[in-house]
């Protein structure tokens, strides 16, 4: 295609000796996108393309290609964002209700998954800038990809994206936004229904506390799209009929769940070891549950100050902390320990058999057999990640710490008291900047957690007592046994790839 086939007017060129270098392509720019365009200098001009050349090596002279000519179409959509970004309203958009509409899947089983948000055709370039200004956490390289995730979409998706990530709260909107921008392609092959739980499982608020997080983080979002668009054909087919079928009290969290359920077992499902009998079981039992009742049954966390996992007997602080990690990133879990520790029911008691029981059939029969570290195999194959032991309380391990939290990775921590004994907690969210970063510390023993400056977990209170951390569990997502610690990386990498095929 050559730019006089373009049907816009070309623009003559000034220059008495011919084009300059980037007139042909600034032409060009300026005839697919006449509205972007409109009312810019040739030296703002320039500068985008300027831009384009560097993101895209786009050519200036010469016969453009179609992948030229569609990175200059993106490019368009680039300055169409930052124009709407000098004027765009910040005040919030209303979203209205509508009708439920089938999403871009044939199946009939996932038709039924309908969106509860209207779509707002009109403006949705100016919310897409509202937004990327309403982040101030996320860098401007995050920003830019963001916009970019954001180009090409149909109005109705845009519409019905933005609509979720504005629906974030507070500092989990930069959270789900990441989420957003981490699943990538990817993104395109899921239901928007699909697309909109995960996203809203990081950006809503698990409890109604100031600051809670969120159902899970943007490294599940993230795991579970990519399950989602690796799953076999017939699994893919028994899932979406599950995520049809959820209740109308709170559908998003219940597909949300069902998500992260299919997620924690997806290596197995890889393999052919298992099927979606234990998911679809868990579907039934939390069909129609509004959502207060399907978060406090699958978090064995003192979600809005109730009282967590108790490890009961005082030897099984590290069985718990392993149990805590597993059943977190495994609502499955979840529900069948909060059975029987108390967020459903009475709260248990060491004398109780039925709860040890049910602790030592999740921990190998371990409960309470003392052990200086909980052993990896107890975290199962849920969480999907492999385990390093590094020191908590340097600089590094600090910083590791915090970036694994704001991914949404669980950490555990062993603490030493000041007479010499040890003790296991779970690390499970951060907060703050600089000098007031606090992280959020699960302490077994109490069933309670507490916020800990990041900077003082070399000397800090825990029930009454000075403890300062020890050794953390840093990790990288892989199977457990093919990560490996990468000195040049300074963290944990994965040997091989949870989507490759089986050999």
């Amino acid at each position: 295609m050559r730019i006089d086939d373009v049907h816009a007017p070309q623009p003559p060129s000034t220059s008495p000796t011919g084009p300059a270098p980037h007139d042909e392509a600034t032409a060009l720019l300026r005839q697919v996108a006449p509205h972007a365009t409109r009312g810019l200098t040739p030296e703002a001009l320039a500068t985008h393309l300027e831009d384009a050349q560097r993101r895209h090596g786009l050519p200036t002279t010469g016969e453009p290609d179609a992948a030229t000519l569609e990175a200059l179409r993106r490019e368009a959509s680039w300055i169409d964002h930052e124009r709407a970004a000098h004027e765009a309203d910040d005040a919030p958009q209303e979203i209205q209700p509508r009708a439920p509409r089938s999403p871009h899947l044939a199946d009939p089983r996932v038709q039924l998954m309908g969106s509860d948000l209207a779509p707002r055709d009109e403006g949705a370039v100016r919310r897409a800038a509202t937004l990327r200004r309403q982040l101030p956490s996320l860098d401007p390289s995050s920003r830019r990809d963001l916009a970019e995730r954001l180009d090409g979409l149909s109005p109705e998706r845009l519409a019905d994206d933005l609509a979720t990530l504005r629906g974030a709260a507070g500092r989990l909107r930069a959270r789900a936004s990441r989420a957003y921008v981490g699943m990538g392609d990817v993104r395109a092959e899921l239901p928007d229904p699909v697309a909109r739980a995960l996203l809203r499982g990081v950006g809503e608020p698990a409890g109604s506390a100031p600051g809670s997080e969120g159902l899970f983080g943007a490294e599940t979002a993230e795991l579970a799209a990519q399950v989602y668009a690796h799953l076999p054909e017939d699994v893919r087919g028994e899932l979406d009929g599950l995520l049809a079928r959820v209740g109308a009290e709170a559908p998003d969290t219940e597909r949300a769940l069902l998500l992260e359920a299919v997620t924690a077992r997806w290596q197995d499902i890889r393999a052919g070891r298992t099927d979606l009998s234990e998911v679809t079981a868990f579907a039934d039992a939390i069909r129609g549950l509004d959502r207060e009742a399907l978060v406090r049954g699958t978090t064995v966390l003192d979600v809005d100050g109730g009282v967590g996992l108790l490890q009961l007997d005082p030897r099984a602080c590290t069985q718990a902390c392993a149990l805590v990690i597993r059943a977190e990133a495994d609502p499955v879990v979840a529900w069948e320990l909060t059975s029987v520790m108390g967020q459903r029911g009475e709260r248990p008691h060491a004398s109780d058999a039925g709860v040890l029981e049910t602790y030592a059939r999740f921990t190998e029969g371990r409960w309470g057999a003392p052990q200086m570290g909980p052993s990896l195999r107890l975290y199962d194959q849920s969480t999907n990640r492999g385990y390093v032991a590094q020191q908590a309380d340097t600089p590094a391990g600090r910083a590791r710490i915090a970036a694994l939290l704001e991914r949404g990775v669980d950490v555990y921590l062993g603490v030493r008291w000041e007479g010499g004994s040890g003790h296991a907690t779970v690390l499970t969210d951060v907060r703050g900047e600089g000098a007031r970063r606090e992280v959020r510390l699960f302490d077994p023993s109490s069933g309670r957690s507490s916020w800990v400056n990041l900077s003082e977990l070399g000397d800090f209170e825990l029930n009454g007592s000075r403890a300062r951390a020890g050794l953390f569990h840093d990790s990288a997502r892989g199977r457990r046994d093919a990560v490996t610690w990468d000195p040049g990386a300074g963290r944990p990498v994965a040997t091989d790839s949870l989507f490759e095929r089986l050999r």
